[in-house]
C-alpha cells in the first residue's frame, strides 16, 4: 500500500522496532520518522543481553523460539508458594507501592510454558534489538540525539530542543505516558511509581528460569528472578550483597549458593521509572481517547502505563494499522 501519511515515532526501543518490523511484513509505505533523544550506542547499551521471556511464539518475527518452563512463586512470612491469591497479590502491591492497586499479577501461575528466541547461539532483549529488529528496519528515517520539546496536539507539530519544527499526521509515542503529558501540557491523570534498585548476578553455569515474588515486610527485597544465567534482586533500597540481613539471606539461598558469589560477578543499578501503579481500565480508556481525537496512539509498557508484555506490542501495533489501514480505504 502506498500512501502520504507521515508517522512520527518517539523513541527508539524494543516497541518501536516491534512495530516497523510490522509495518514491514504488511508491506506498507508510510512516510515514518523515529526521534530519539539518545544516541545509537546509548540504546544498544541500555538493553542487557539476558534471556527474557515470550509467553508464546510471534510468528511474525522469524525467529527461533525455544520452549521453557518458568515456575513462578510468592514468598509470604518465610514460606514460598507455588501460587498466590488476590490477598498476596494486593499485600505484594502494597510492599511496592506503598498502597493497594487493584489489578496487579495474581501469580496463580505455577510451572508455565513460555518461550525464548535464541540466534546464533545468543539470546537475549540486546540480541533481538541489535542482531535482528535493528537490521531489518534499518531502512527507516532514525534521528537520534534529538529531543523532542514541545508537542502542539491541535496543529500536529513537534518542536525539537534544536529548535526544528516536525510535522505529522500520525504520532505514535513509545515514551513513559508523563513524559508525553508533559510535551503536551495535558494532565489528564496522576500517575504513581516507585523507583527501585537491582543486584544482577552474572555467569551461572546452569539455565534455569524462576520468579518469586517477596510480601515480607522485613526482607527489603521485592523480587528475586533467575533468567538463564543471570539472577535479578529487586528491591527499593540501594542493597549490599554483603549487608544483607539473616532472612534476605535464607530468602537468596533458595536462588544461589551466596557461598560461591565471589566467583560471579555483579553489579548494582538504579532503574527508572520503576514500579508503577498501572492504570485501570477506566482512566486508561480516557487518556487513550483524548490522544485519538489528535491521532496519537500510545505503544509499550510504560506508553499506555500498563504491564505490556512483548505479545502485546505486537497485538497493539497490528491494532493501530489495522486503524490506519481502514482510514486509508
Amino acid at each position: 500500500m502506498n500512501t502520504n501519511k507521515k508517522v512520527v515515532i518517539i523513541g527508539a526501543g524494543i516497541s518501536t522496532h516491534i512495530f516497523l518490523n510490522e509495518v514491514k511484513n504488511r508491506n506498507l509505505n508510510y512516510d515514518i520518522i523515529v526521534l530519539e533523544k539518545k544516541s545509537y550506542q546509548e540504546i544498544i547499551d541500555e538493553y542487557d543481553d539476558v534471556p527474557f521471556y515470550f509467553n508464546k511464539e510471534i510468528i511474525s518475527l522469524n525467529v527461533d523460539f525455544e520452549k521453557i518452563v518458568v515456575k513462578m512463586r510468592i514468598y509470604d512470612n518465610n514460606i514460598l508458594y507455588d501460587h498466590g491469591t488476590d490477598e498476596l497479590s494486593e499485600k505484594y502491591s502494597e510492599k511496592i507501592l506503598g498502597r493497594k492497586s487493584g489489578n496487579t499479577i495474581k501469580f496463580l501461575e505455577k510451572n508455565k510454558n513460555a518461550f525464548v528466541i535464541r540466534d546464533n547461539d545468543k539470546i537475549g532483549r540486546k540480541m533481538l534489538l541489535q542482531n535482528i529488529l535493528i537490521e531489518r528496519n534499518k531502512d527507516n528515517n532514525f534521528l537520534y540525539d534529538t529531543e523532542v520539546k514541545l508537542i502542539n496536539l491541535k496543529d500536529k507539530v513537534i518542536t525539537l530542543e534544536n529548535g526544528n519544527i516536525v510535522n505529522y499526521d500520525i504520532l505514535i509515542s513509545t515514551i513513559p505516558l508523563n513524559y508525553l503529558m508533559n510535551l503536551t501540557e495535558n494532565k489528564i491523570i496522576d500517575l504513581f511509581y516507585k523507583p527501585f534498585n537491582i543486584i544482577k548476578i552474572y555467569g551461572l553455569e546452569d539455565i534455569d528460569y524462576k520468579v518469586a515474588y517477596c510480601t515480607d515486610a522485613n526482607i527489603r527485597i521485592n523480587r528475586i528472578a533467575r533468567l538463564g544465567n543471570t539472577i535479578f534482586i529487586e528491591s527499593p533500597n540501594k542493597l549490599s550483597l554483603s549487608e544483607m540481613n539473616a532472612e534476605e539471606n535464607k530468602f537468596i539461598d533458595m536462588f544461589i549458593n551466596k557461598d560461591n558469589l565471589k566467583k560471579y560477578k555483579n553489579k548494582t543499578s538504579q532503574i527508572f521509572p520503576g514500579r508503577f501503579s498501572q492504570l485501570n481500565n477506566n482512566d486508561y480508556q480516557k487518556v487513550e481517547n483524548f490522544f485519538l481525537k489528535y491521532n496519537v496512539f500510545l505503544l509499550g509498557r510504560m506508553a499506555t502505563w500498563k504491564f505490556k508484555l512483548v505479545e502485546d506490542v505486537l497485538e497493539d501495533s497490528r491494532k493501530i494499522l489495522n486503524i490506519l489501514e481502514i482510514n486509508d480505504d
